[in-house]
C-alpha cells in the first residue's frame, strides 16, 4: 500500500524540477487538511485550496461551543471552530467538510455534531474506525465528548476544547430523540449520508444532472461538477466518457466529454472543458452554464481505461486537454492506494496552459510512486519562467524518462497529430502493440446534421455513385461513392438511427448488414463477436460494394 510522505526529499526534488519556482505549493496544513463548507458558493478555484473563512481560527468566538484541533503526527495542522447546531463530516471524499488526506481514512469516516452547548462524535461505519479513550466507537451512534478528550481517526488526532466546561462526568451516547436532523439544503449533501444503502447505480440512460460546482482550472479551462437530484452512484471506469445533448441557439447539439473524476468518489461526476477557438459547445459550456443548470447526460462509454489492463508499471502520456481521461486514471489509482509505478509525461503550450497544475503538484509530493514530467512547447517562454523541459515530446526525452517503456502498459491521449508522432516513437522503442491504449478527441464531423436534407439528397441523387445502399425496412435506396458513412446516409434520407458519440465508441448506432461489404474506421470499438454476426457501427462504416441494411 502507498504510504504518505509529506516531507519526502525524493518527491520534493522531483517536483521542483517540473514547475515554475515562482509558483509556491500549498503549505503543509493545506496538504493535510482542506476544509470546504457545503453551503459555500459552488464557484471555486481548485488552486485556491486554502481554508474556508468559515473555519478560520480568527472566527472562533465565545458564542461557539468550542473548537477542534486537528493533529497529524503530533503537529497541529489547523483549528476548526465548532458552531452551534451544525455537523461536520470528516473523511477523504472531496465533499467532506474536513478532508483528511490519507488512504486509511474512509470517504465519509466520522461526524462531529454540535447540539446546543454539547459536542458529539459519531463513526459513520468507517473501515478503520474512530477511537475514543482507547476504545473503538460503535458505528452510527453519537457519543458526547468531554473537555480535552482525544479521538483518533485513522492516524489523525482530534482534540476538543470547550469554551465552557460541560456538565459531564463520563461519555454518553446521544439518543435518537435528541438528534435534530434538519434538511440539508445542498443538492448533493443529503444523498451522501442518509439512506446510503438505498442509493442506486447511475444507469446507462439519459440523465438530467445538475451543475453543482464550477472550478476554474486555468485561463481557458473549467471543470463542471455534476450531481443527480435523485441519489445515484456514478459507476464508470476511469478514462471513459459521457455524451451531452444540448440545445444551443435553438439547435440540438451532441458532444462527447471525458470524465475527469475518479469512480472512487461516486456521488459526483466531473467533466473538464477546454475552450476551443470558435468552438460552439466548449464556448457555450464555459460562458453560459451556471451553477444550478441542468444538463442531459448519457453514458458512460468507451474502452479507454486502465481498469481492464492491470499492470505493476504504467506510462501515462497526454497533450493539452488530453490530460482529462488520464487524470481520471491517475486519481483512481492514487485514491484506492494501489502500489503501481506510474510515469506521467505531459505536453502543454505554456505553463499557464497546464490543467490541474496544483493537483499534480500535490500528487507528486504525496505519492513517491508517481513521477511527473512536463514539457512546454512555446518558444516564447524563458528558462526563468519555466525551469523544466522544453519542446515537443521526442524519442530521446521518452527513452530517458521511461527507459523500461516496453515493460509498461501505455495510455495515450491528445490531438491526432501528437498521438501519431508518439505512436511512431513507441514503435521504434519496440513497445508491443497490445500494450498501447489510445483515446482520440477527434470525432466525425457533425456538420452533416446541420446541412439541409433536401440539398444533400439532391447532391447524392445527381452524383455518379458507385454503390447502392438499400435500407430494407424503410424501403429506400441511396447511391453513394462511399464518401459518407452509413449513419450520414441514413440521416440525409431521414432514416432514424440512434447515435451518441459519432466516433465508434458507444455502440448506439449499431445496425446489421445483411448483404455487401463494409470498411470500418480503425477507431471503431465494435467487438469481433458482433462483426462476425454482421453488425457494424454505422458512424464508422463505409460501403465498398452494394449494401443491404436491416433498417
Amino acid at each position: 500500500m502507498i504510504k504518505r510522505h509529506s516531507n519526502s526529499p525524493s518527491s520534493g526534488s522531483t517536483f521542483s524540477r517540473l514547475f515554475d519556482s515562482a509558483q509556491t505549493s500549498p503549505n503543509a496544513s493545506e496538504k493535510k487538511v482542506f476544509f470546504k463548507h457545503l453551503n459555500e458558493a459552488s464557484h471555486t478555484t481548485r488552486a485556491s485550496s486554502g481554508i474556508s473563512r468559515l473555519f478560520m481560527e480568527s472566527d472562533i468566538c465565545t458564542q461557539t461551543p468550542g473548537k477542534m484541533l486537528v493533529f497529524d503526527r503530533q503537529k497541529k495542522i489547523h483549528t476548526v471552530a465548532l458552531k452551534p447546531d451544525t455537523e461536520l463530516i470528516l473523511g477523504r471524499h472531496a465533499l467532506a467538510d474536513v478532508l483528511l488526506d490519507s488512504y486509511h481514512v474512509s470517504d465519509f469516516h466520522a461526524k462531529v455534531i454540535c447540539a446546543e452547548d454539547r459536542i458529539y462524535i459519531e463513526d459513520l461505519g468507517s473501515k478503520k474506525g474512530t477511537i475514543l479513550q482507547g476504545q473503538r466507537l460503535p458505528a452510527h451512534k453519537a457519543t458526547e465528548l468531554a473537555h480535552s478528550l482525544v479521538a483518533m481517526v485513522a492516524g489523525f488526532e482530534l482534540r476538543f476544547e470547550f469554551n465552557s466546561s460541560p456538565k459531564l462526568t463520563s461519555v454518553r451516547t446521544l439518543t435518537p430523540s435528541e438528534r435534530q436532523d434538519e434538511p440539508v439544503a445542498d443538492i448533493y449533501a443529503a444523498q451522501l449520508l442518509k439512506n446510503h444503502e438505498q442509493i442506486k447505480p447511475w444507469p446507462a440512460t439519459i440523465s438530467e444532472l445538475t451543475v453543482v460546482g464550477i472550478i476554474d482550472e486555468n485561463h481557458d479551462t473549467k471543470t463542471l461538477r455534476l450531481a443527480s437530484a435523485k441519489p445515484v452512484l456514478f459507476h464508470f471506469q476511469p478514462g471513459q466518457f459521457i455524451n451531452l445533448t444540448l440545445t444551443i441557439n435553438g439547435n440540438l447539439v451532441k458532444r462527447s466529454y471525458s470524465i475527469a473524476s475518479s469512480p472512487s468518489q461516486p456521488h459526483v461526476m466531473e467533466m473538464t472543458v477546454k475552450r476551443v477557438p470558435d468552438g460552439l459547445v466548449s464556448n457555450w459550456l464555459i460562458d453560459q452554464v451556471k451553477t444550478g443548470d441542468i444538463l442531459n447526460v448519457k453514458g458512460p462509454y468507451g474502452k479507454f481505461s486502465c481498469f481492464n489492463y492491470p499492470a505493476p508499471k504504467i506510462l501515462l502520456l497526454a497533450a493539452g486537454s488530453g490530460i482529462v481521461p488520464i487524470m481520471s486514471i491517475l486519481r483512481w489509482i492514487t485514491d484506492i492506494g494501489i502500489d503501481i509505478d506510474i510515469k506521467l509525461l505531459l505536453s502543454f503550450r505554456t505553463p499557464a496552459d497546464i490543467i490541474y497544475r496544483k493537483e499534480l503538484e500535490l500528487i507528486a509530493a504525496h505519492y513517491p510512486n508517481v513521477v511527473i514530467r512536463i514539457t512546454i512547447t512555446s518558444d516564447t517562454i524563458t528558462r526563468k519562467q519555466w525551469p523544466g523541459d522544453f519542446g515537443r515530446i521526442k524519442k530521446t526525452l521518452l527513452s530517458n524518462f521511461v527507459p523500461d517503456v516496453i515493460e509498461r502498459e501505455v495510455f495515450l491521449c491528445g490531438p491526432d497529430a501528437f498521438m501519431e508522432k508518439v505512436k511512431k516513437m513507441l514503435a521504434r522503442l519496440k513497445l508491443p502493440k497490445n500494450r498501447l491504449h489510445c483515446e482520440s478527441f477527434s470525432t466525425i464531423s457533425p456538420a452533416i446534421y446541420e446541412i439541409k436534407r433536401a440539398d444533400a439528397a439532391f447532391l447524392l441523387q445527381n452524383r455518379s455513385g458507385q454503390y447502392q445502399v438499400t435500407f430494407i425496412k424503410s424501403g429506400l435506396e441511396a447511391v453513394t461513392d462511399g464518401a459518407e458513412s452509413l449513419l450520414e446516409l441514413a440521416s440525409i434520407y431521414s432514416i432514424q438511427i440512434d447515435n451518441e458519440c459519432l466516433n465508434g465508441s458507444c455502440g448506439e448506432c449499431m445496425v446489421k448488414c445483411l448483404l455487401g461489404s463494409i470498411t470500418e474506421l480503425e477507431q471503431s470499438e465494435i467487438s469481433e463477436h458482433d462483426k462476425q454476426a454482421g453488425w457494424v457501427y454505422s458512424c464508422c462504416a463505409y460501403p465498398k460494394s452494394n449494401v443491404v441494411l436491416d433498417i
